[in-house]
């Protein structure tokens, strides 16, 4: 059952509504810190996963750059190449300068998801800041209340003494008013809190929203990549037919050929782990989405609670 649905039942007394409310504060509170931490947790996975991404690619442009190299001395020493072996190159050069643009981009869109992610870390700090604000207040009005019904135990000892005429219940009577002034400003501070909170977890869920689109993007980015990347590989076995056939001739050529087909089975295996990577960095985005409308939630109850 709802604890903001539940009714105080004939018995209750104002200080085990108090109590209760104090302890729903803290379960709520407890579950945000568990929803923050596991958020900061996955962010950081998140960057390495990046970083990693990051540096497949500036492999795959190094891989790419040493292919053109090869493929210039080759081409410049075709007079005694047959004609298909020229035909062949040709063919690969054409798919290597597209895969090259299309690597380009993809570095660019990996320094965008930096961007995007980077952005994710520094909001997660000010909620996680925010959420220790909340914490600190609630301890403050949790002890208000306690020095309150301490007041209020001794004021009822002392007016039963002097029949409600006393000096003494006068300035208890004084101090609980300047405690219930104070426990209002708390209050008042922790909803403000709150409310700054919520805007900052929806401004985290705009920021995760952004991401999953750039990540999309960058996936279907690597996809056609992988395309590339296999009709060079289907090249690559047309090249070593043709080097065996003029193999007399092509001795030079054939060593700077072969070392083509290396490079060419490095990218793809940089194309492959990346895809593997990004896949896994949609998913993980998928889940902070989940915690952060739990977050939201979490919120939204303690501010229905405040209003009580």
């Amino acid at each position: 059952m709802n604890w903001l649905n539940k009714k105080p039942t004939a018995l209750s007394t104002d200080n085990e509504v108090v109590e209760d409310m104090s302890h729903y504060r803290k379960i709520l509170v407890e579950q945000i810190k568990i929803n923050i931490n596991n958020i900061l947790e996955k962010e950081g996975g998140n960057k390495s996963r990046l970083e990693l991404i990051h540096k497949n690619f500036d492999n795959t442009a190094y891989n790419v750059r040493i292919i053109d190299e090869q493929l210039l001395r080759v081409i410049a020493s075709n007079e005694n190449m047959t004609g298909s072996v020229v035909d062949a190159l040709g063919e690969v050069e054409s798919k290597i300068s597209i895969s090259k643009n299309k690597i380009e981009e993809a570095i660019i869109q990996t320094d965008q998801i930096l961007n995007v992610f980077e952005q994710i870390m520094e909001v997660s700090n000010i909620i996680k800041m925010q959420f220790e604000d909340i914490a600190k207040f609630a301890q403050r009005i949790n002890k208000i209340a306690i020095d309150t019904g301490l007041l209020s135990f001794n004021a009822a000892i002392i007016a039963a003494k002097a029949d409600g005429e006393s000096q003494t219940f006068g300035v208890v009577a004084k101090e609980m008013k300047n405690i219930s002034d104070i426990t209002q400003e708390r209050a008042k501070n922790i909803i403000k809190v709150v409310e700054d909170m919520s805007e900052t977890m929806h401004t985290l869920d705009e920021k995760y929203q952004s991401g999953k689109l750039v990540v999309n993007k960058s996936v279907n980015q690597m996809k056609s990549i992988s395309e590339t990347m296999q009709e060079l590989e289907n090249t690559k076995y047309l090249i070593n037919y043709e080097i065996l056939e003029a193999a007399k001739v092509q001795n030079n050529n054939k060593e700077n050929i072969l070392k083509i087909t290396t490079y060419l089975e490095d990218i793809i295996a940089d194309v492959d782990n990346n895809n593997e990577l990004l896949e896994k960095l949609l998913g993980s985005v998928g889940e902070k989405s989940s915690d952060v409308i739990d977050v939201l939630n979490q919120l939204t109850q303690i501010e229905m609670l405040d209003a009580k």
